[in-house]
């Protein structure tokens, strides 16, 4: 009887506990009963504002469930008792905790919904699950994130259930991550790559340009400079004579070839220029010292021409007559003679002279058309014209022709027709010798009349000669001051040798 107390005492107390438990509302899990031994002198765990639970007096402690050991309570709400080493007189003396499960009803139908949960997920996530971690690359990051992002929506029981494959979803991930980081570098690296590689063939081409264009460039100049040269090679040659020649012994008789020089000089081109600045200075001193020469020779051929010809020059005006006539031709001509820059030293003289000239044929009676019978055949053909041993104007007209300007002639080709084709610059003849004024050798009127003299006789007399030569110097005059100093001199050269 007493060893059988004990244990009544013990299943009244725990009755008493689960009744007291399945009536509270709480939802919070219970913790589990124990029963400690007197000698940890513990009591028995109880919330400390619960109640004190009575035994209930219609327990059935019949002995025979007693003596059963309390193997198992099949009521719901009953608590089952763990199997101990044997409950001692009283509950102080129980040797090891009695550990107390609650029994719950639905606890097979959830542990079913679990179970379904794991499977859906398993299924889903079947083709990363199955996976070899050692096959996992980045392409499978996708699919193992979704995997564990459905993982982390389960309930807390399939969670527990698919621990294993979670911490191998981890494995996963993390070798999934660590390869697209890798492939990530890989193609930074690559791109930076491409971008030093773009960068060093941008900078090479840009060099290969820019040598290319140097070398044009040096080609160019190459060929620019063997452009100057040659120019500068071709203007030395040309007044090789002149650039030699020392500037002490330059005259006045240089300047022409000196002016020519500098003339060349200034059609070069800028380049050409400063590679002759030395020549171009010292032609420059060689002009001065020819033009002191030239002046030093003008003035010297001004007072020769002035002495020569003081007593015409001296005589006034006022007293001139037909004997100073042949004086004063000799004068004029003698000034035709000169050199350009005494004419222009000496143009009041001859103004004076010309004045003097005037006077002195108004005075002589002897040559106004005295004796002067024409014989002429106005058919426009030339004719001869009767001899006449009296001058028109000074000029002798023996043997004289008579000739009607047709249109195209000119007087050139007029004194070829009549001279002789290597005489054309004879024309000034023609001119001293008919009576009507021709103030333009280049311009004859069609159906004007001309008189061709002979040359011979034109030449017979001093006198006819004298006037001749005047006519042509002033003609070459003419042509002087149209620019054809070309014209001009061929005909003062053919006056001189008259």
């Amino acid at each position: 009887m007493k060893k059988i107390l004990p244990k009544v005492l013990a299943v009244l107390l725990i009755a008493a506990l689960v009744s007291c438990a399945s009536g509270k509302k709480s939802t919070a899990k219970e913790e589990p009963l124990s029963v400690t031994t007197q000698d940890n002198k513990k009591a028995i765990a109880h919330d400390a504002d619960a109640p004190v639970v009575e035994p209930e007096e219609n327990v059935d402690v019949s002995p025979t469930y007693i003596d059963s050991g309390v193997e198992k309570i099949n009521e719901p709400g009953m608590m089952v008792v763990d199997e101990t080493d044997g409950l001692s007189d009283s509950l102080t003396n129980v040797d090891k905790p009695v550990q107390l499960h609650q029994v719950d009803p639905n606890e097979g139908a959830d542990e079913a919904k679990i179970n379904a949960e794991v499977d859906k997920w398993r299924k889903t996530h079947k083709a990363i699950l199955d996976k070899d971690v050692n096959s996992i690359t980045s392409n499978d990051l996708s699919v193992i994130q979704k995997a564990i992002s459905d993982y982390n929506n389960l309930s807390s029981g399939a969670k527990a259930k698919l621990q294993s494959e979670y911490k191998d979803l981890q494995n996963k991930l993390a070798k999934a991550k660590a390869l697209a980081e890798e492939e990530a570098k890989k193609a930074a690296d690559a791109k930076a790559k491409a971008a030093a590689d773009a960068k060093a063939k941008a900078d090479a081409d840009a060099k290969k340009a820019a040598d290319a264009k140097a070398k044009a460039d040096a080609e160019a100049k190459k060929a620019a400079d063997a452009k100057v040269d040659a120019e500068v090679a071709k203007w030395k040659q040309t007044h090789n004579a002149i650039l030699s020649k020392n500037a002490n012994s330059v005259t006045a008789n240089d300047l022409p070839a000196i002016q020519k020089a500098i003339n060349d000089y200034n059609s070069l081109s800028s380049a050409a220029k400063n590679k002759l600045q030395k020549e171009y200075k010292d032609l420059q001193n060689k002009l001065s010292k020819a033009k002191a020469d030239e002046d030093a020779k003008v003035n010297a051929e001004v007072e020769k021409w002035k002495q020569t010809h003081n007593a015409i020059l001296s005589k006034n005006a006022n007293s001139i007559t037909a004997d100073d006539l042949s004086a004063i031709q000799k004068a004029i001509n003698d000034y035709n003679g000169l050199s350009a820059a005494a004419k222009n030293k000496l143009q009041k003289e001859y103004k004076d002279l010309q004045n003097k000239l005037s006077k002195a044929k108004s005075g002589d009676s002897k040559a106004k058309d005295a004796g002067n019978t024409l014989s002429v055949s106005d058919n426009g053909n030339s004719s001869k014209i009767a001899t006449n041993t009296q001058p028109r104007g000074h000029i002798v007209l023996d043997n004289a022709q008579y000739y009607t300007v047709r249109r195209g002639d000119c007087l050139i080709f007029i004194a070829k027709r009549f001279y002789g084709s290597e005489k054309g610059n004879y024309f000034p003849f023609i001119i001293a010798g008919t009576e009507e004024k021709i103030e333009d050798p280049d311009e004859i009127e069609v159906g004007q009349k001309l008189t061709i003299p002979d040359l011979k006789a034109a030449v017979s007399t001093e006198e006819s000669k004298n006037y001749v030569k005047q006519t042509f110097y002033d003609v070459a005059d003419k042509y002087e001051a149209k620019g054809k100093p070309g014209m001009a001199a061929q005909l003062r050269a053919i006056a001189a040798g008259l």
